[in-house]
């Protein structure tokens, strides 16, 4: 898959587009491959349930566009909007906002409460984000 999954890379690259590879789960075991020798300029549903944590891969791969990581199978879809508003710190507190896009590891799901989605939203006003 690296081979292929470098070219594809290189030519959005050559051609000015991002690549953003998308995948969830623990992705530890190949991320050397996968967001640092692949050359993808983004790395999309990372996945804090699973423990991915965006401080460890911007350490290790400083120059990867980070999306997401506030967990929509846990804390947006179950806790209150506490919870969301102290989720929603760490994540921006971890990459200052920078090379990061911030959302949900994946999608927000119907049944998440609305006032979660709000207060994720509004604890990133705080942080001057654009989203």
């Amino acid at each position: 898959v690296l081979p292929r999954l470098q070219r594809l890379a290189a030519k959005c690259g050559e051609v000015g587009i991002k690549y953003v590879f998308r995948t969830d789960g623990v992705t530890w075991p190949v991320a050397g491959s996968l967001w640092g020798r692949s050359g993808v300029h983004a790395a999309g549903e990372i996945d804090y349930g699973a423990g991915m944590r965006l401080a460890e891969l911007r350490k290790r791969f400083p120059r990867l566009t980070l999306f997401g990581n506030i967990d929509c199978g846990g804390v947006i879809l179950t806790g209150g909007p506490e919870d969301i508003r102290r989720a929603t710190r760490e994540n921006l507190e971890e990459t200052g906002g920078i090379g990061h896009i911030f959302g949900a590891s994946n999608a927000i799901m119907p049944e998440t409460p609305v006032e979660n989605y709000l207060a994720m939203l509004d604890e990133a006003d705080r942080y001057n984000l654009l989203y």
